[in-house]
């Protein structure tokens, strides 16, 4: 990867640029004193401190060192966060690169602010078909959802998994409003109303937000799980999952 030099005299690439060039939109300039000052704080020149901004999907900051140069990732919106906030983030991964316990209060803040910002960027679209071999996913969530949404859960698209997963049988990213159904459950085997107390479930996911509890986001709580129970094949679904899908995981291998 080929090297130039900025006005400032400090090294780019192509990918990665110190951070005096970044504009004061995606990197403020407390936060590039902020990053200046943990630079020199560790010993380094700010020319061998590179740094990239991205909407990254699951990084929030990264330092990776390679010799003597630092390259530091940064999601956009750690980036345009409080100089605090950002001074922490950096001061806890520096910290466990230099074999350092991280400072609790920076561990705090950068807990706290995670909470109130969900850095990962929405997955892709989910690739495959909602038209499978037995069930068709996309008029099974249609129904489900104007039956017990009024056709109001944010649902953007439902699909089958490219493989035969039996560990998960269903999963739902609340920020796309993508759910995905296990491909294991194609079957003539399976009633209707499993893959729609399926569905019921990952829809319940896109209405009902989570909560916190020391610290952690906990989705399925109480009132998600009352809401659960309100599907009126709940108690078959639950008996059907635990007697039957053993069976026909093994019987798909």
């Amino acid at each position: 990867m080929g090297n130039s030099r900025n006005s400032s005299g400090f090294a780019t690439t192509r990918k990665f640029t110190t951070a005096d060039s970044w504009p004061d939109s995606l990197l403020s300039p407390a936060n590039k004193a902020a990053l200046a000052r943990e630079a020199a704080r560790r010993r380094r020149a700010p020319a061998r401190v590179e740094v990239r901004i991205a909407d990254y999907r699951s990084t929030v900051v990264r330092v990776v060192r390679r010799g003597g140069l630092c390259r530091v990732s940064v999601h956009s919106r750690l980036a345009a966060a409080p100089s605090g906030v950002f001074a922490a983030a950096v001061r806890c991964v520096w910290d466990r690169l230099d074999r350092q316990a991280p400072d609790p209060a920076d561990v705090r803040a950068l807990a706290a602010f995670l909470r109130d910002h969900r850095m990962a960027a929405p997955p892709p679209p989910p690739a495959g078909s909602a038209d499978g071999r037995h069930v068709d996913l996309a008029a099974a969530c249609r129904s489900v959802n104007a039956r017990f949404f009024d056709g109001q859960a944010p649902v953007v698209g439902v699909a089958w998994t490219p493989r035969r997963s039996f560990r998960r049988l269903a999963d739902c990213h609340p920020e796309a409003g993508i759910i995905r159904v296990s491909r294991l459950l194609d079957s003539p085997q399976v009633p209707r109303y499993y893959i729609e107390y399926l569905i019921y479930h990952e829809l319940l996911h896109l209405v009902v937000p989570p909560v916190t509890r020391g610290g952690r986001r906990c989705f399925h709580h109480p009132a998600f799980r009352r809401l659960e129970r309100q599907f009126p094949q709940y108690r078959e679904a639950r008996e059907f999952q635990e007697r039957m899908l053993p069976s026909l995981a093994r019987a798909a291998r």
